[in-house]
């Protein structure tokens, strides 16, 4: 997997986060009808260094590598936007109150590094 091949697989991710993403996707795409899909589930070294060179991760050991987190991403009219920061807010803070116990999250949990998509296994 090269840097730019972006893995959204959730088969790949560890069985039991498969299901606090299943519940996180019911939550809020269906129950609360927000344009979330998921971007990015498992990641290879090579992508890792790539988003940690461009400042785009603080960390070279990521839960992508291990199964354990997933990046979900605005989607509207089948197009990605990071840009919906109000969006991510707002869907940090369902996540952290339905799935606080089980999950960190990027927009919350991560000091003054906002990695707004970001979602991961405790």
């Amino acid at each position: 997997m090269a840097k730019e091949d972006v893995c959204s697989d959730t088969s790949l991710l560890v069985p039991e986060f498969q299901n606090i993403v299943s519940g996180i996707m019911n939550l809020v795409v269906i129950k609360n009808w927000m344009p979330f899909a998921i971007f990015e589930t498992m990641r290879s070294q090579e992508r890792q260094q790539w988003l940690f060179d461009n400042g785009y991760s603080k960390t070279l050991k990521s839960n992508h590598a291990t199964g354990r987190a997933i990046d979900l991403v605005v989607c509207i009219n089948g197009k990605w936007s990071w840009e919906h920061i109000d969006l991510y807010k707002t869907m940090n803070q369902l996540v952290k109150e339905k799935f606080g116990d089980k999950v960190n999250v990027g927009g919350l949990d991560f000091g003054t590094f906002k990695d707004y998509p970001h979602i991961e296994m405790k």
